[in-house]
């Protein structure tokens, strides 16, 4: 059973250019544009009129990064996931999937720093993006840190 049965249907008369006239069944309550595409023919279209309602917001497809498991698959590739006993120096401060969300933010804000900015200056946000990527975490992988990152870029993953 197809959704577009249990629409109200109409019959309308197009009329393109004064000329040329078909009738065209339409489902839904939106009304249909005459459109005129490049090779000359005549379509319909409809108006965008719902875009607010159909946007995902920035922390829903934050969500949605941590959920996919392509995200984890590509952060198993990089080293630096889990911390590692007799390395000299310090510990790296964050595991290497926080900086892979970063940069997979990077995408969604269009800009490192604005994505970094929104991410990491909000200390609500930064917990519930944490929170979210620990019930999807690999075993094995470290947590991130209670505070957010302001680095730019990973110094032990880039030496």
């Amino acid at each position: 059973m197809t959704s577009t049965t249990l629409l109200p249907e109409q019959t309308v008369t197009l009329t393109c250019d004064g000329e040329e006239t078909r009738r065209v069944v339409q489902r839904g309550a939106q009304r249909s544009i005459v459109t005129k595409r490049p090779d000359g023919t005549y379509g319909t279209k409809r108006p965008r009129t719902r875009e607010e309602s159909e946007r995902i917001s920035y922390t829903e497809q934050g969500r949605n990064i941590l959920a996919y498991p392509g995200f984890w698959e590509i952060a198993y590739s990089l080293p630096g996931n889990t911390r590692q006993v007799g390395k000299r120096g310090a510990p790296a401060h964050y595991p290497a999937w926080v900086y892979l969300f970063l940069v997979a933010m990077t995408s969604v804000y269009g800009s490192q720093n604005a994505a970094i900015t929104h991410v990491c200056s909000d200390k609500y946000l930064w917990r519930m993006y944490r929170k979210f990527a620990h019930k999807h975490l690999p075993p094995g992988f470290d947590l991130a840190c209670k505070q957010p990152t302001t680095e730019t870029t990973p110094r032990h993953l880039f030496p």
